[in-house]
C-alpha cells in the first residue's frame, strides 16, 4: 500500500520524524482516480470496537469452516489473503481483510492518512520498512508490470524535502518532473 496525509508539509514534522523527510504531493484528483481511502481510526474499547470484535469473530469462523484441510499451505494463506479467503468462500473474511487496510489505532490519528492498497494483494514482503523500500526500489522483474500506481508529472502538485537536500533532489528527478515546485521543509 502506498500512504498519504492530508497535512501540510509545514505541520508534519511527527508524521517526518516517523517516515522520513520526503514527500510527494498529489492531485485530489489522482487520489480519487486510485481509490485513496481515508484511514479509520479506532479506539481500543467502546461500541465501535465491539462491533469490529463481533464481526471478526463471525468472519473467523465463517473462513474456519471453509477450510476443510488446514494443513493445506495454500489454504491457510487464506487468514491473511482476501482473495484466497474468496477461493475458500469466506466472503465475510474477504470484506473484513478489506476493512482491515485501511484501520489504524485511535493513537495514530494525528497522521491524517491515507491510503492506496493494491487490489491484488502481495504477501511475500519482509517486516522492518528499510527492507520492504529495498525490496521494492528499485522494481525488478515482475513488480516493473504488477503492483506499480503510476504518478504523472501533471499528479504531483510538489516534492517535499529538508531545505539541506533540495539541490540533490532536483539533480535526482527525472527530467519530465522537474518542473515540480519542491516545498523545503526543517534544515
Amino acid at each position: 500500500m502506498i500512504s498519504f496525509t492530508e497535512l501540510d508539509p509545514s505541520e508534519a514534522s511527527l508524521h517526518r520524524n516517523l517516515f522520513g523527510d520526503f514527500g510527494i504531493s498529489v492531485s485530489d484528483l489522482w487520489a480519487r482516480r486510485n481509490d485513496a481511502q481515508k484511514v479509520i481510526y479506532v479506539d481500543r474499547k467502546g461500541p465501535f470496537f465491539e462491533a469490529l470484535r463481533r464481526l471478526f469473530q463471525v468472519g473467523h469462523q465463517q473462513l474456519t469452516s471453509a477450510i476443510t484441510y488446514p494443513g493445506d499451505g495454500a489454504l491457510r494463506m487464506a487468514y491473511t489473503n482476501k482473495f484466497m479467503a474468496r477461493c475458500v468462500g469466506a466472503t465475510v473474511w474477504e470484506s473484513l481483510l478489506q476493512l482491515y487496510e485501511y484501520l489504524e489505532p485511535i493513537e495514530h490519528a494525528g497522521q491524517q492518512e491515507w491510503r492506496v492498497v493494491n487490489r491484488r494483494p502481495l504477501y511475500e514482503l519482509p517486516e522492518s520498512a528499510p527492507e520492504v523500500i529495498a525490496a521494492v526500489s528499485p522494481p525488478r522483474g515482475w513488480a516493473q508490470f504488477t503492483h506499480v500506481v503510476r504518478v504523472k508529472p501533471a499528479d504531483v502538485l510538489r516534492f517535499v524535502c529538508p531545505a539541506s537536500r533540495q539541490k540533490e533532489l532536483r539533480a535526482s528527478i527525472p527530467e519530465e518532473y522537474r518542473g515540480v515546485p519542491i516545498h523545503s521543509v526543517g534544515k
